[in-house]
């Protein structure tokens, strides 16, 4: 896989100081320039701002602040099975509740992967995988 650009991304939070303590003790990001109202990580190379919103809240509660699908709506990152075995055993032990559990698909075919699904303190929806080929990123069939 060709080394490529790092993306940004941005959403929103109900309490920064909240997701700071989720993004960085347990997912491992590290924290970069912060205030009351945002805060910058790094997620696995990556850059992303998590901005305090008012009615984030309801985010939490699986209710939209938009009119965008919560349920759909998500990001994650695509580890290497020591990092993503590393992030499951820290959230299991943290007492995380996962939408998915981590566990293996496909195994043995194509598009096998280990997934696990889990939302934020302020209800973010996360998946990260771990690829057996990584020739499928792009081209899962």
């Amino acid at each position: 896989m060709t080394a490529r650009p790092p993306f940004h991304l941005a959403f929103t939070v109900r309490d920064v100081p909240e997701a700071k303590d989720f993004y960085v003790n347990l997912i491992g990001c590290t924290a970069g320039a912060e205030s009351p109202d945002w805060i910058v990580l790094d997620f696995f190379g990556h850059k992303v701002s998590a901005y305090r919103h008012p009615r984030a809240d309801r985010l939490a509660a699986g209710q939209p602040i938009h009119d965008d699908d919560i349920s759909s709506r998500h990001f994650g990152a695509i580890l290497d099975e020591p990092a993503f075995n590393a992030l499951a055993e820290r959230l299991t032990a943290a007492g995380v509740e996962f939408i998915t559990r981590p566990q293996r698909l496909d195994a043995g075919r194509r598009g096998e992967q280990l997934i696990m699904f889990l939302r934020d303190p302020s209800g973010n929806a996360l998946e990260f995988n771990c690829l057996a080929h990584a020739e499928t990123l792009f081209h899962p069939e």
